[in-house]
Protein backbone atom coordinates (compact mmCIF):
# COMPACT_ATOMS: atom_id res chain seq x y z
CA UNK A 1 0.00 0.00 0.00
CA UNK A 2 1.39 3.37 -0.99
CA UNK A 3 0.75 6.43 1.13
CA UNK A 4 1.48 10.03 0.42
CA UNK A 5 1.92 12.81 2.92
CA UNK A 6 0.23 16.07 2.02
CA UNK A 7 -0.03 19.46 3.65
CA UNK A 8 -3.60 20.62 4.19
CA UNK A 9 -4.73 24.23 3.91
CA UNK A 10 -4.53 24.44 7.71
CA UNK A 11 -0.85 23.50 7.65
CA UNK A 12 -1.51 20.02 9.04
CA UNK A 13 0.25 17.03 7.58
CA UNK A 14 -2.03 14.17 6.60
CA UNK A 15 -1.38 10.72 5.20
CA UNK A 16 -3.25 10.00 2.00
CA UNK A 17 -3.69 6.32 1.22
CA UNK A 18 -3.46 6.09 -2.56
CA UNK A 19 -4.91 2.57 -2.56
CA UNK A 20 -8.08 3.93 -0.94
CA UNK A 21 -8.25 6.75 -3.46
CA UNK A 22 -8.10 4.20 -6.27
CA UNK A 23 -10.73 1.99 -4.62
CA UNK A 24 -13.08 4.94 -4.14
CA UNK A 25 -12.65 5.94 -7.78
CA UNK A 26 -13.20 2.39 -9.00
CA UNK A 27 -16.35 2.04 -6.89
CA UNK A 28 -17.73 5.34 -8.13
CA UNK A 29 -16.82 4.59 -11.76
CA UNK A 30 -18.53 1.18 -11.70
CA UNK A 31 -21.69 2.61 -10.17
CA UNK A 32 -21.71 5.48 -12.70
CA UNK A 33 -21.32 3.03 -15.60
CA UNK A 34 -24.15 0.95 -14.19
CA UNK A 35 -26.45 3.96 -13.92
CA UNK A 36 -25.59 5.02 -17.47
CA UNK A 37 -26.40 1.55 -18.80
CA UNK A 38 -29.70 1.53 -16.88
CA UNK A 39 -30.58 4.96 -18.27
CA UNK A 40 -29.86 3.69 -21.78
CA UNK A 41 -31.98 0.60 -21.18
CA UNK A 42 -34.84 2.70 -19.79
CA UNK A 43 -34.84 4.81 -22.94
CA UNK A 44 -34.58 1.73 -25.18
CA UNK A 45 -31.11 2.65 -26.47
CA UNK A 46 -29.30 -0.68 -26.33
CA UNK A 47 -26.65 -2.11 -28.62
CA UNK A 48 -27.30 -4.45 -31.50
CA UNK A 49 -28.05 -7.95 -30.34
CA UNK A 50 -28.73 -6.84 -26.77
CA UNK A 51 -32.17 -6.78 -25.22
CA UNK A 52 -33.34 -4.20 -22.72
CA UNK A 53 -33.36 -6.95 -20.08
CA UNK A 54 -29.74 -7.84 -20.83
CA UNK A 55 -28.73 -4.18 -20.61
CA UNK A 56 -30.55 -3.84 -17.28
CA UNK A 57 -28.80 -6.94 -15.97
CA UNK A 58 -25.43 -5.53 -17.05
CA UNK A 59 -26.20 -2.16 -15.44
CA UNK A 60 -27.16 -3.77 -12.15
CA UNK A 61 -24.04 -5.94 -12.27
CA UNK A 62 -21.82 -2.84 -12.45
CA UNK A 63 -23.70 -1.15 -9.61
CA UNK A 64 -23.41 -4.26 -7.44
CA UNK A 65 -19.67 -4.59 -8.17
CA UNK A 66 -19.12 -0.94 -7.25
CA UNK A 67 -21.13 -1.35 -4.06
CA UNK A 68 -19.24 -4.52 -3.11
CA UNK A 69 -15.97 -2.57 -3.27
CA UNK A 70 -17.32 -0.38 -0.44
CA UNK A 71 -18.24 -3.42 1.68
CA UNK A 72 -14.96 -5.23 0.99
CA UNK A 73 -12.82 -2.19 1.87
CA UNK A 74 -14.51 -0.49 4.84
CA UNK A 75 -11.25 1.20 5.87
CA UNK A 76 -11.50 3.39 2.77
CA UNK A 77 -15.09 4.56 3.19
CA UNK A 78 -17.12 6.26 5.88
CA UNK A 79 -19.11 4.16 8.30
CA UNK A 80 -22.32 5.54 6.75
CA UNK A 81 -21.20 4.56 3.24
CA UNK A 82 -20.43 1.02 4.39
CA UNK A 83 -23.75 0.67 6.24
CA UNK A 84 -25.66 2.00 3.23
CA UNK A 85 -23.84 -0.40 0.89
CA UNK A 86 -24.60 -3.33 3.18
CA UNK A 87 -28.23 -2.32 3.37
CA UNK A 88 -28.49 -2.02 -0.42
CA UNK A 89 -27.08 -5.51 -0.89
CA UNK A 90 -29.03 -7.00 2.02
CA UNK A 91 -25.99 -7.88 4.12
Amino acid sequence: MISLISLTSCGVLEVVDTACIELKKSSEDKRDIGRTILDMADSGRVGDGMTVEQAQSEGFRYIIEGTEIVIDNPQCFSEQEVETAKSLLGR
